[in-house]
Formats: structure tokens, sequence, C-alpha cells
């Protein structure tokens, strides 16, 4: 292959990024939530940051049943973890 140009060296080698147009994802009107998520984001939004601990005390539920509404919270964007343990309401 004939190399001319450093784009030529950087195609190559496969070190040259392919620019997509990034593509916004709207996020959903309404989302169904289940009884655990509704209790974890109910008080979620009483404070601005609740350690996991409260969230276990506060809600009744078993540890792993507010992890598992944490997570799906977080993967669905209305959550945000910070370092801690520490959850808040993503804005």
């Amino acid at each position: 292959m004939l190399i001319t140009s450093p784009d030529d060296v950087l195609e190559t080698m496969g070190w040259k990024e392919n620019k997509k147009p990034s593509v916004k994802k709207q996020r959903e009107l309404f989302i169904e939530f289940s009884t655990e998520e509704k209790v974890a984001a109910g008080i979620l939004q009483t404070q601005e940051l609740v350690h996991t601990e409260d969230l276990y005390f506060k809600s009744n539920l078993s540890s792993s049943a507010v992890a598992q509404a944490l997570l799906m919270l977080e993967i669905q964007g209305i959550v945000s973890s910070l370092p801690g343990k520490i959850y808040r309401i993503s804005s």
C-alpha cells in the first residue's frame, strides 16, 4: 500500500476514528416502576443524598431488593450513584 499522507497511516493502522453524528436518545415519558423502585425513588425524592443503609431502614425492604431497585433506576437514568454507596435523583 502506498502511503501519501498522515491519514493513510492512521487508516492503515486502524487508528482513524470514524466520526458518526451523535444521536441523542430521548427519555421515555412514562416509565413503569416496580413496587420496590417506587419506594426507593420516593425516599430519594425526599432527600438530596441518601446512603444505601438509610434506604434499607426507611424502605423496610431487603438489601437485595433495594440493590436491585437502585440498579434498575440507575440503568433507566433516574438515579445516579456517588462514591460511598450514596445515591441521588439524576438531574
